[in-house]
């Protein structure tokens, strides 16, 4: 109970405050600017992790059957 409703309290918060955080760079004019290097940021860390999983992977395999 105490986990849901830290969970919900959070999730409650960190709506409203990107709701107003969109609504003031929307005023701005700033939103897809925005929306477009956070996309690019967001892809580009997936990539990054699945290149270093990879590659941990592939110089493990390489060292046990050498």
């Amino acid at each position: 109970v105490k986990m849901g409703l830290v969970l919900v309290v959070g999730g409650t918060v960190g709506s409203v405050v990107g709701v107003i955080i969109f609504g003031w760079l929307r005023t701005l004019g700033h939103i897809d600017i925005v929306i477009s290097i956070c996309y690019v940021v967001f892809l580009g860390i997936i990539g990054a992790l699945m290149f270093v999983e990879s590659f941990g992977a592939l110089l493990k395999s390489r060292g046990k059957s050498g």
